[in-house]
């Protein structure tokens, strides 16, 4: 299936739980590369340091400084005028640290940041699961859930229930269950998106 747009993200969470620091000149430079050979890619993602707003907040500025307009991330954890003064300069806003959450906890955080954003876009960092989806509208969301899922035999063509990894048809079946939350998600927030998008 070709994609329409492309979003580019620094990896920045990968490396913070592997260890491995991301040099920020060196992904400014592969982003523009990226930026510049592909017209599809359209949005690109700050170098965000998780639990640390400030430097985030520095390489946002660099990121800048040398022709990169990339999407700032708002931390769960970090000062809530960290993502009001976000909000007052940026259209797009990602939302991360959220992923490992669950239940009640992450669903006022995700309200609050709604309601003092509305009706700002928002970028889900992996956030997958429809009850979340059903009840905030992001503008977009990303998930690594679709591999690392079945990697586990945990399947969502199954109710996330455990079934061994044997067979190409499973995969094919995933692809659908993962598509058909799209549409019910896009059905969901179609007049909400429509006038974003006026």
């Amino acid at each position: 299936m070709p994609f329409a747009t492309l979003a580019l993200d620094s990896g920045a969470f990968s490396a913070s739980r592997q260890g491995d620091p991301i040099c920020l000149q060196s992904y400014i430079a592969i982003a523009k590369v990226i930026r510049d050979s592909n017209p599809k890619v359209r949005e690109i993602f700050n170098l965000d340091v998780i639990g640390d707003h400030e430097q985030s907040r520095v390489n946002q500025e660099m990121m800048i400084g040398q022709g990169i307009d990339p999407i700032p991330v708002f931390h769960h954890g970090s000062p809530w005028h960290v993502l009001s003064e976000m909000l007052a300069r940026f259209p797009k806003v990602a939302l991360g640290g959220v992923a490992r959450m669950r239940g009640t906890t992450r669903m006022r955080w995700l309200d609050k940041c709604f309601a003092l954003g509305w009706p700002c876009l928002y970028h889900g960092l992996g956030v997958s699961d429809e009850t979340t989806l059903m009840r905030v509208p992001f503008h977009s969301v990303d998930t690594a859930a679709y591999t690392l899922g079945p990697g586990f035999g945990r399947w969502k063509q199954f109710g996330g229930a455990y079934v061994p990894a044997r067979g190409v048809h499973r995969w094919e079946g995933e692809i659908k269950a993962w598509l058909e939350l799209q549409n019910r998600v896009r059905d969901r927030w179609a007049t909400t998106w429509s006038a974003w998008n006026r």
